[in-house]
């Protein structure tokens, strides 16, 4: 059984290899620019997966495939030259659609940023608290509490009146909600 450390760097060499042959040593141009993302080589080296990347079209990408298809034996006979395989591997070519997957899940976060905007709602990357909505939204005691809602002025006290915090009765300084005596909302 070969190593995966092996597998890895053959994999590598297979997909350095074909990506010069396939924007220099073929006789006929790409329809479309080729770019290989990923080549995976089965254990037994094989077989590779070749993964391709082609901007463009549905068109495009179909016929950009079909190319590689037709020149498939040219393909690997540069692939014979360029590695020092006792096999060459045989390939499968497979386009990646990772890309278009996260085309169309970016377009989907931009149009729902777009309605919150649209909504007036603020953005969702943003994490200051005056950002967040309401203090009452936010949950932080420093914003969440008044002096009102926590007793009476002269219960509350200032901490320099006060002393201890404990004493003081303010969200602020006494810490949880439940502590400070106010109600949860």
């Amino acid at each position: 059984m070969t190593s995966q450390k092996r597998i890895n760097r053959v994999a590598g060499e297979v997909k350095k290899s074909l990506a010069l042959i396939v924007t220099r040593k073929l006789k006929d141009p790409a329809p479309g620019i080729i770019s290989i993302p990923e080549v995976r080589m089965t254990p037994d080296l094989l077989q590779a997966r070749v993964f391709i990347s082609v901007p463009g079209d549905e068109q495009t990408r179909r016929n950009t495939l079909d190319f590689l298809k037709r020149h498939y034996r040219e393909i690997r006979r540069h692939l014979a030259a360029e590695l020092r395989l006792k096999y060459v591997p045989e390939l499968k070519f497979q386009l990646d659609e990772s890309l278009d997957q996260a085309a169309r899940l970016q377009e989907l976060f931009n149009r729902i940023e777009s309605d919150r905007r649209e909504e007036g709602a603020p953005p969702e990357d943003s994490d200051t608290p005056e950002n967040s909505g309401t203090p009452e939204e936010s949950g932080t005691p420093e914003e969440s509490g008044t002096p009102e809602e926590s007793g009476t002025p002269e219960e509350s006290g200032t901490p320099e009146e006060s002393g201890t915090p404990e004493e003081s009765g303010t969200p602020e300084e006494s810490g949880t909600p439940e502590e400070s005596g106010t109600p949860e909302e």
